[in-house]
């Protein structure tokens, strides 16, 4: 028998999300609340409950209609039992010792229309109410939670539901209407004769850098030039070539990106951008991520945040979010499901002013637990073990409401010329908590004459092992197993960063 090692030295080749036919670099792997350092570590992020919210009783009847990040404070815009509307503010930053952070509760005036628009010089957000009688009427909250009347000039059968900021005016538009209402630059005067009308229903509409996108059943349309004075209106993308996602679309810069669905599509595993006019996938996700999210009404939300990178909520808790360098990390939250009948079940934060690179805030109903509503806090490129700038430490658990960040990875899948057995496993990895944890499991493939799928190994503790964040060597050793032509390392750590995995093989 000869023995072989197989080397796994560099984890910065990120996520991989794409079929395995395509030739997948040796290094790439696949992983549940974990990142990858710029450093090439492995780093568990864990999922922190940053807030919950027990407005009400049962979760079916709540729905978050907007979120944003401004500054260290989340807002969420929410519905609950059909009328009841209120902004839940979190406090965003956690060290570890301050999980779960309950929130702060505002109540609105009637029922939330749908996405609200933040005016940053007032630290002020406008929003539509529904309610019969005043709908279409426009007021605003203040992030210090004053509620105040805006205008009532659109009340009655507009069919607004829906603001957003763009230039120095708001913009109401509604899914029942063609027109798209602007106000004047003071925010508060509007107007029915201020408008334009579009050749279809408006599904959404996004403010760019340098026009305003108003994406109908009929076609995207882009708006150039100042709004109430001399605007231009050119039809970019025909209608046959307008996906179901774009009604849920994000902006960078210039670029569009969605999902192929919004409402009750199904989901076909890419993520889209739209280029100019052209419409092309940029990634693809985990199908078996993407089949587990098939059920209920918007099955995915992606969001642009902080520096412009992307994230993508899936309705079974997944998340993928985007590198700076243009890799993707997988991410998962635990929850007892969402409401698969109801819409604005999940949601991904939007940033606002201030609002940091270090972590993302994402919410989603709960259908079971007593409390509705759950918003969670995923660090997204923490550059080292500790980083005060974004808040991450590896905490113990003696801390009220504290624990440290776990997570794990598969590792890219290894094939030799002929059947083969691991008989140990060299890790080399660095802690700065007081109870790190690694343990990992050997997946054999390419089995022969066997059904036996996977095997787990057993780990023991060195005497130099420390948690003072040196780097530190562990030897484990693994369990009885049958030989296959292939294997898949799985890595799972508690408060510790992963630098080398070294499998030592018999064939």
């Amino acid at each position: 028998m000869a023995s072989f090692q197989i080397v796994y030295d560099d984890f910065s080749g990120g996520q991989y999300m794409g079929p395995r036919s395509t030739n997948w670099p040796k290094n790439t792997w696949f992983g549940t609340d974990m990142i990858s350092l710029p450093n090439g570590r492995l780093c568990p992020t864990g999922s922190i409950t940053i807030g919950q919210n027990g407005g009400v009783t049962s979760a079916t009847n709540a729905q978050i209609m907007d979120s944003w990040t401004i500054g260290g404070d989340n807002y969420s815009f929410i519905i609950w039992s059909g009328t009841t509307s209120k902004m839940c503010r979190i406090l965003s930053v956690n060290d570890g010792t301050l999980a779960p952070i309950a929130s702060t509760d505002t109540s609105l005036t009637g029922t939330l229309g749908g996405k609200v628009a933040y005016v940053p010089n007032e630290a002020k957000f406008y929003y539509v109410n529904t309610n019969s009688g005043t709908f279409g009427y426009i007021r605003s909250v203040t992030t210090a939670g004053t509620d105040a009347s805006v205008s009532t000039a659109l009340g009655g059968g507009t069919g607004i539901t829906n603001l957003a900021l763009y230039g120095y005016r708001l913009v109401a538009w509604g899914p029942t209407t063609k027109r798209l209402y602007y106000s004047d630059t003071a925010l508060t005067g509007w107007s029915t004769s201020q408008y334009y009308e579009f050749n279809g229903q408006i599904l959404n509409v996004l403010p760019r850098t340098n026009d305003l996108l108003v994406i109908c059943d009929t076609g995207v349309y882009s708006v150039v030039g100042v709004l109430g004075s001399s605007v231009t209106i050119q039809l970019i993308v025909p209608a046959q070539n307008v996906p179901e996602g774009m009604r849920d679309a994000t902006v960078v810069g210039r670029n569009v990106y969605f999902l192929d669905q919004q409402r009750s599509g199904s989901l076909d595993g890419n993520i889209y951008q739209l280029l100019g006019s052209n419409v092309q996938a940029i990634a693809t996700m985990n199908l078996d991520d993407v089949n587990d999210a098939s059920d209920g009404y918007e099955k995915g939300r992606i969001q642009a945040i902080a520096d412009g990178r992307l994230v993508v909520f899936l309705r079974n808790g997944v998340i993928y979010s985007q590198s700076n360098h243009g890799k993707w990390a997988r991410h998962e939250v635990s929850f007892e499901g969402t409401t698969t009948s109801l819409t604005n079940q999940i949601v991904v934060a939007r940033p606002g002013p201030g609002s940091q690179n270090e972590y993302f805030i994402v919410a989603l109903v709960s259908n079971v637990s007593k409390y509705p509503v759950f918003w969670y806090r995923i660090d997204n490129n923490v550059i080292e073990v500790t980083n005060v700038d974004s808040e991450f430490d590896f905490v113990g658990a003696s801390s009220a409401g504290s624990t440290a960040p776990s997570g794990s990875a598969e590792l890219s899948e290894y094939w030799h010329q002929k059947p083969f057995t691991v008989k140990e496993v060299v890790v080399q990895w660095a802690s700065s908590a007081a109870s790190p944890t690694v343990a990992v499991t050997i997946k054999p493939t390419g089995l022969v004459d066997v059904n036996e799928s996977s095997y787990t190994t057993s780990g023991q503790k060195l005497a130099n092992e420390t948690s003072s964040g040196e780097l530190v060597i562990s030897r484990i050793r693994t369990d009885d197993a049958p030989r296959g032509y292939g294997v898949i390392p799985i890595v799972a750590t508690t408060a510790a960063t992963i630098n080398r995995v070294i499998l030592t093989c018999e064939d």
